[in-house]
């Protein structure tokens, strides 16, 4: 839990596409345009104040492979170092070219069960949610995500994967005014996307249990979501769910910015391209701030959202505001959302913190900053889950950790069970401790954790 005295905002982008040459590569066209976001979002800080994190919205890679992972990585640690946030405060979801192409062409048993779905999808839908549970409970579950498994790598350390267990994540709760909190909730719509994707008879599926967000009392939440509406099959089964449990919504896919507020409750941000392709009619990069605020008075509470859009100007070269003609001149459009009152106290208890529930404050009453502390333990999975095979093999080895049966785990199944055993055996603190000697420059002088006794 994280307790936030300033308006929440966020740093999103979609479409990135990052390529094998993307980096230090005279090929690379759009280096310098990433350098310009740097740069303005550099500059934004002195109107803003702040930038807490980023959202991906999807097609973080071209082509799923390894190495642009390795790629998006290193530049996503450059944008979380320019802007000042933390470098585990990135959420991604997966988006169709994050899919390797080649695990779903070199097996057949793949392209049965995409097809498969896809036929119970045009022929009647209200059986999609038991077919595919019936799938994702199979012993051979995991062939559904293997085209995901490079994205899964690199999602690991923003604690981002999606499993046949669970495929959507939910974010640790941000502390906002008057009791209320945000949670961001991210979906997987690429799980049976492949080279035959289209928005007619193609199109791909989320099932209802990802779009079943929890009616909490006092949690306000985003959904975040590659593909937008007119490309899922089930869009009529759980367009009403989305709008009246998430006060925003956010899809990629497009390159083409719509933003809406729909039924006076959900903001609707279907998003630009970072990098679209420069064969596209209208070749137009962008990126936007989300701010996010309550609005208190003596009876109800709003939600203010601001959306900063940013475009790229060809002739200028740089990133520049979106002025709308209606937004007397701002350089964000805005939105106010009535919140429903808090039903009781909420008392919260955030999961990935093991720490005791906490008595929020009444509405109305002014947060203390004492209350919650920022908890380090987000910062914590993301240098672990950084860690080289080898040095986590090193790791293991030293504390005693690894099983036999550990040599048929996958290796992002076998970090989370070596951290989750380290976290039984070791406690947070020695991790700390352990970590900071491989990488020092990575840590603080301080260690947040109590000494496990």
């Amino acid at each position: 839990m994280e307790t936030i005295t300033h308006p929440l905002t966020f740093l999103h982008l979609s479409d990135i596409h990052f390529k094998a040459y993307s980096e230090g590569e005279h090929n690379d066209l759009d280096s310098d345009l990433r350098q310009q976001l740097l740069i303005d979002a550099e500059n934004l800080l002195d109107k803003i104040e702040n930038i807490d994190g980023v959202l991906i919205s999807g097609d973080i890679a071209f082509s799923g492979s390894e190495k642009e992972y390795e790629i998006a990585s290193d530049w996503l640690k450059r944008l979380c170092n320019t802007i000042g946030c933390e470098e585990s405060k990135v959420w991604v979801v997966p988006g169709n070219h994050d899919i390797n192409r080649r695990a779903i062409q070199d097996s057949p048993m793949l392209q049965d069960l995409h097809n498969s779905l896809r036929l119970t999808c045009r022929t009647d839908i209200k059986k999609l949610d038991d077919k595919l549970r019936g799938f994702l409970r199979d012993r051979n579950a995991e062939l559904l995500l293997s085209p995901l498994r490079e994205y899964n790598s690199f999602a690991l350390k923003y604690e981002c994967i999606t499993t046949a267990n669970k495929l959507f994540w939910d974010s640790e709760d941000f502390q906002l005014n008057a009791g209320y909190r945000l949670r961001i909730r991210g979906a997987n719509s690429a799980l049976i996307s492949s080279h035959l994707d289209n928005s007619g008879d193609n199109k791909l599926i989320v099932g209802e249990v990802q779009a079943m967000i929890p009616n909490e009392d006092g949690v306000i939440y985003i959904f975040m979501c590659h593909h937008p509406f007119n490309w899922i099959y089930e869009w009529d089964n759980i367009e009403d769910l989305l709008i009246n449990r998430s006060a925003i919504q956010i899809y990629g896919h497009k390159h083409d910015l719509r933003l809406d507020l729909i039924n006076g409750k959900s903001v609707r941000l279907a998003s630009g391209a970072l990098h679209p392709s420069r064969n596209e009619d209208s070749y137009d990069p962008r990126y936007n701030l989300i701010r996010i605020d309550i609005e208190s008075t003596e009876n109800h509470h709003n939600l203010l959202i601001e959306v900063w859009e940013r475009q790229w100007n060809k002739r200028d070269r740089s990133f520049q505001a979106v002025y709308q003609h209606a937004n007397a001149g701002k350089e964000y459009r805005s939105f106010k959302i009535p919140l429903q009152p808090l039903r009781s106290r909420a008392k919260i208890k955030s999961e990935k913190a093991a720490t005791p529930f906490i008595e929020l404050p009444l509405q109305g009453e002014a947060i203390s900053e004492e209350v919650i502390e920022v908890q380090p333990k987000r910062d914590l999975v993301y240098q672990f889950m950084s860690l080289s095979y080898i040095n986590l093999i090193s790791f293991a080895l030293e504390h005693k950790l690894l099983l036999d049966t550990d040599s048929n785990l996958p290796e992002i199944d076998l970090k989370l069970e070596i951290f989750n055993r380290a976290e039984k055996t070791l406690g947070l603190y020695k991790i700390w401790e352990e970590l900071s000697k491989l990488s020092p420059h990575n840590f603080g002088n301080d260690n947040p954790f109590e000494r496990k006794n």
